[in-house]
């Protein structure tokens, strides 16, 4: 008598056993080169040449991941139906997105770069490889602003003078865990949230609720005015381009190891700062352990 919940329950246990080793294999990671099939990309004339880099290798990278993963096309038709007196007239709106169906998670090397002229046009030859894994579930889609000067402007705003204050809005439709990092171009990476006198390794932000980050006139709900790092950004040279990266995960984490920086010659208390290089393996370790854990990188132009 005893014997039959046993027997019952092994078919489920094989099905259940088959399944999770298939969700192991789905995730797992490959190294991807696109070095017999580089990548193109056409510089536009009003492009910086720091920023045509960066541009041309995230663009390898996303057309590597298509090739590799595949896309997934989806399409919406909205129709509107517009009454005047005797008059009816019908419009439709088609909406389409393309989304790559796989995520990078580290760069091997330093992508190889060559760079030509035709036809008037400066064009940039990318070769990269890297490690990366197939997208095998929706992602939560948190929402995210750069604010200038303003925190309450409904516009974003990527593009800074020298000593403009910087805010970021964000918003999640899933519970979960936040860090923000600034590189610069010295290839410092600093920890912008969580704020310095923290005592965690991240910021725990709850679904649905508006936050502004930066600003001590928002520090509520979770924290204190006292609590906050207001920031104003500031170039060494002309000009200056850095990336902003925000990352979230549903699952908590430890922020990078990094160290407390002296203030700087001007009187400005500064975050604390490790070195990109270390910050990106930091990020790679994360986003290899943690399948829901995702990034979204900025790019911040400051000009003096």
């Amino acid at each position: 008598m005893n014997m039959n919940p046993i027997v019952k329950s092994r078919p489920l246990f094989i099905v259940l056993f088959l399944t999770l080793s298939l969700f192991v294999q789905a995730q797992k990671i490959r190294t991807v080169s696109n070095a017999s099939d580089p990548y193109i990309f056409f510089v536009p004339d009003n492009m910086s040449q720091a920023e045509a880099r960066q541009v041309a290798v995230q663009r390898a990278q996303i057309d590597l991941l298509a090739k590799e993963f595949g896309t997934t096309i989806s399409q919406s038709t909205t129709s509107y139906v517009n009454v005047q007196g005797d008059e009816t007239s019908k419009s439709f709106t088609v909406l389409g997105t393309t989304d790559v169906k796989g995520e990078w998670i580290e760069t091997i090397g330093e992508p190889e770069i060559e760079r030509s002229f035709e036809n008037g046009q400066f064009i940039l030859t990318v070769r990269i490889k890297g490690k990366a894994r197939e997208i095998i579930r929706a992602k939560t889609l948190f929402q995210t602003k750069v604010l200038r000067n303003d925190p309450l402007s409904s516009v974003e705003s990527t593009d800074f003078k020298d000593g403009d204050k910087f805010f970021l809005s964000f918003e999640t439709p899933a519970s979960g865990y936040l860090a923000v990092y600034l590189v610069d171009a010295s290839q410092t990476a600093s920890c912008l949230l969580p704020y310095r006198s923290s005592k965690t390794g991240n910021v725990s932000v709850q679904a649905n609720t508006d936050y502004i980050f930066f600003s001590e006139g928002h520090a509520k709900p979770l924290f204190d005015a006292r609590d906050v790092d207001p920031y104003e950004l500031y170039c060494d040279g002309q000009s200056e381009t850095d990336y902003l990266y925000i990352i979230f995960s549903p699952n908590p984490f430890i922020k990078a190891a990094d160290a407390a920086t002296a203030t700087s010659s001007d009187g400005y208390d500064l975050p604390r700062t490790l070195s990109a290089t270390e910050f990106r393996k930091w990020l790679s370790t994360n986003l290899t352990k943690d399948t829901q854990m995702q990034q979204e990188v900025k790019t911040i132009k400051i000009t003096r």
